[in-house]
């Protein structure tokens, strides 16, 4: 009896664990412990068990797990401010690098703005965000393409 509750509660610990780190590895214990559970609920020996969840767990690792990988979508979605690079805006307050000002509305929102070859950018010019500099967008305008 206690072998069911420890595999149970082993079955129940990996998967928790798996939800936890997303990594695909304690859920494939998961499994082992879930055939560990499956043999000891057949009266099977302890030994038997330990050797049922070792292999099932590595047979789990080996075989199942770089097939679920395959399935998994991971986003290289860019957020932030990553989002706003090669993005379009358009410049709000004229851009001089010289004088140290310039603005630009991007995405909803106002940046400070500096030219990429330090020339002047007049007001209204739509220009494109080549890189973020701290709190800079570094921009060139649309035309020089």
């Amino acid at each position: 009896m206690y072998e069911l509750i420890t595999w149970l509660a082993l079955v129940i610990v990996f998967a928790v664990i798996e939800m936890m780190t997303v990594g695909f590895v304690s859920i494939c214990f998961s499994v082992g412990a879930l055939a560990a559970l499956i043999a000891t609920a057949l009266n099977t020996n302890i030994q038997m068990q330990i050797i049922i969840f070792v292999v099932i767990s590595m047979l789990s690792i080996i075989f199942l797990r770089p097939f679920v990988k395959k399935f998994i979508v991971k986003s290289d979605t860019k957020t932030n401010v990553d989002s706003l690079v090669g993005a379009e805006g358009i410049v709000t307050l004229a851009i001089n690098n010289n004088e140290d000002v310039g603005q630009i509305r991007v995405q909803g929102a106002i940046w400070t703005a500096r030219s990429k070859m330090n020339e002047e950018i007049a007001v209204g010019t739509k220009v494109r965000v080549l890189q973020i500099q701290g709190v800079k967008a570094i921009v060139k305008p649309m035309g020089d393409e």
